[in-house]
């Protein structure tokens, strides 16, 4: 009889794992901060919410608001200010696939300049209440649609 892949006390492999992503609606006054994904990039030219993918490290998985604040200033060179509150958790598949726990965060922005990472090749500071012209990500038009629901 052989051997099965995996045991029951070990975890599946990566591949099968559920990916968590955290976004965050993140606010400076009515507006709200875009980033533009670069034309190269996956979903290029769609505006989103800045975040990414929690990290599963050697020894632990990082927390999700560890997880926004690192990719957060990653992406965009911003700090976030007092604790992000979660305001929606959503299930999606990624454009390769994969299993999506997307969190996402409503988040005060501290004061500070934007500097975009490659991925992205535009930022703006929408007007929570006005209507975003050109086309969103998924998780961006969830994202302000849970803001809105928030309020």
């Amino acid at each position: 009889m052989s051997e099965p892949l995996t045991s029951p006390r070990e975890p599946a492999p990566r591949s099968a794992q559920r990916v968590t992503v955290v976004r965050a609606v993140a606010r400076r006054g009515d507006n709200v901060l875009m980033l533009r994904r670069a034309a190269s990039d996956s979903l290029g030219g769609c505006w989103e919410l800045p975040g990414g993918k929690v990290d599963v490290l050697d020894d632990r998985t990082e927390h999700p608001l560890e997880a926004l604040a690192r990719e957060f200033e990653e992406e965009c060179g911003l700090r976030l200010r007092g604790t992000p509150r979660l305001i929606a958790t959503t299930p999606r598949v990624s454009p390769r696939g994969k299993l999506v726990q997307e969190l996402t965060y409503l988040a005060e922005v501290a004061d500070g300049r934007e500097r975009l990472s490659a991925e992205h090749d535009a930022v703006r500071w929408h007007p929570v209440d006005e209507p975003v012209s050109g086309p969103l990500t998924p998780a961006a038009a969830d994202g302000l649609a849970a803001l809105r629901a928030a309020a």
